[in-house]
């Protein structure tokens, strides 16, 4: 399981070249915090990729639930909606969650 978010970047600029998930607390209580490097390694992307990984529990949480949302939309309206806007709600459903086992390691 991965530190909870929301996680932000040690300070706007990126100067530190480091990003920093929230403090957490173990099983046993004690504090521990995990850290993301994200230096620059020759690529000039290195700030845009920095504040995608901040984003990423946002947008995990966010495809979650866009995931159960599409699902009630579907079995609510299965019977009034046409058959390609049940097939692109499908699609929706597939490619989240596809998209979330990748992130969390879960089938």
């Amino acid at each position: 399981m991965h530190t909870s978010g929301p996680w932000v970047p040690r300070n706007a600029d990126f100067v530190e070249e480091e990003i920093i998930a929230n403090v957490d607390q173990d099983d046993y209580g004690d504090l521990i915090c995990d850290k993301i490097c994200v230096v620059d390694c020759g690529n000039p992307r290195w700030r845009e990729n920095a504040r995608l990984i901040t984003a990423a529990p946002d947008l995990l949480d966010e495809a979650r639930k866009q995931v159960a949302w599409l699902q009630h939309l579907r079995s609510e309206a299965v019977g009034s909606l046409r058959g390609s806007l049940i097939d692109g709600i499908d699609q929706s459903i597939k490619y989240l969650s596809a998209a979330i086992a990748k992130a969390t390691g879960k089938p």
